[in-house]
């Protein structure tokens, strides 16, 4: 009796202190990432791409038909527009009900290319008999990847100069 009594307040004093301190219990407690479905075939190979604010980290497997893309965390993506766009390779789609992962029946068979670039995640879906490299970004992300390093580069450079003119400063002295 004592013992349960002990437990009892042992677990009233956790579940005081993590609603205290504003922890959260689970890391998904912020709700699910928002994201963008956009599709894309071409008649040689379809591209999902995947968007986001800011893109959470992902794992992308293909067995026995079924390619699965899970994210760290929940994403809330309309999934209805994969089988919608992309018969010829999607034949339905759902996300899991934790909602961290997006579940693919393809209806023929494929081999996947994933790239990311910034807060997207482009997905290839190249049918057999693929041969070749795999697809390059569309030219406009490509641009925006450069532009972006640029700007990150001038940057550095721009913290660098401000570190070296501190740097350089004499120390002023004073005498009293």
């Amino acid at each position: 009796m004592v013992r349960t009594r002990v437990l009892r307040v042992a677990l009233a004093l956790v579940v005081g202190l993590v609603a205290l301190l504003g922890v959260p219990v689970s890391g998904w407690a912020a709700g699910p990432e928002p994201g963008r479905i956009d599709v894309r075939d071409d008649g040689r190979f379809a591209r999902i791409v995947f968007s986001f604010d800011r893109r959470p980290k992902h794992q992308i497997s293909a067995q026995s038909g079924v390619l699965v893309v899970r994210f760290e965390r929940p994403v809330d993506l309309a999934v209805d527009v994969l089988p919608r766009e992309l018969r010829a390779y999607v034949a339905s789609a759902r996300r899991d009900t934790d909602g961290a992962a997006i579940r693919i029946a393809l209806s023929r068979k494929i081999r996947v290319n994933s790239v990311e670039a910034g807060d997207q995640l482009f997905v290839d879906l190249l049918p057999e008999p693929w041969s070749g490299p795999p697809p390059p970004l569309p030219a406009e992300v490509v641009a925006e990847m450069q532009r972006r390093a640029a700007e990150a580069e001038r940057l550095r450079r721009d913290v660098e100069a401000r570190q070296r003119r501190r740097a350089s400063r004499s120390p002023i002295e004073l005498i009293v």
